[in-house]
């Protein structure tokens, strides 16, 4: 009776030993996940740990169609809301593969206001009092699950558009191009200044002529 027992026992231990190392086996083949997936995974709209992003864009303009996004972001304090067209917007700390724009992006346009700013005055006063299609930086961290950005910095950049006019104007307003007005004007000059000096000339030799002319 005792021998069987024992031999039960062998036999369930050995059991519980095989599947041990093989869940272990199997756990050590499976990638870790760079995060968990839920609130600490920052691709995640139900995110809570914060992330820096930053946004690049003109505020209160009149958005191109191949923009990236057009958002609303919302200053409780001023209690204003402001369009802010987004022309690049990325994670600082983290790579693409992680969290790319599309996902800092994906609740734009499902609320009233998409981005809920708070921050130092000085910070948001930039934005509230930035003139319309003015561009402008904008980092801050980012939490998905409140839509909410605490600025860090508001700078002005400079953005061109492929398509911005004031290219154009730049190349026409160049000083250091001539134009062909002024490039004739500017060799027709040393012929006015050069006739005098060749009238001068030939009176000179009429005048010796006759005076060859007196003495023969």
């Amino acid at each position: 009776m005792l021998k069987r027992i024992w031999k039960s026992g062998v036999v369930l231990l050995l059991g519980v030993m095989i599947s041990l190392s093989t869940a272990a086996s199997a756990l050590a083949q499976t990638p870790l996940m760079p995060f968990s997936i839920g609130g600490d995974n920052p691709a995640s709209e139900n995110a809570r740990t914060p992330f820096q992003v930053r946004f690049k864009g003109f505020i209160n303009s009149h958005p191109d169609p191949d923009s990236l996004a057009l958002v609303s972001l919302g200053i409780a304090k001023f209690s204003e809301t402001y369009q802010f067209e987004v022309i690049e917007v990325k994670a600082v700390n983290h790579p693409e593969y992680i969290v790319n724009s599309r996902q800092i992006l994906q609740q734009a346009g499902k609320y009233n206001v998409d981005y809920n700013v708070i921050g130092p005055s000085a910070l948001l006063s930039k934005i509230a009092q930035a003139q319309p299609g003015t561009p402008l930086q904008i980092v801050a961290m980012f939490q998905q699950r409140r839509r909410k950005l605490t600025l860090l910095s508001v700078e002005q950049v400079t953005i061109v558009r492929e398509d911005d006019p004031t290219k154009a104007l730049v190349r026409e307003s160049d000083p250091t191009q001539e134009t062909p007005a002024e490039t004739t004007s500017a060799q027709a000059t040393p012929d006015k200044e050069e006739t005098p000096a060749k009238e001068k000339q030939a009176s000179k030799s009429r005048s010796f002529s006759t005076l060859f002319g007196l003495l023969d």
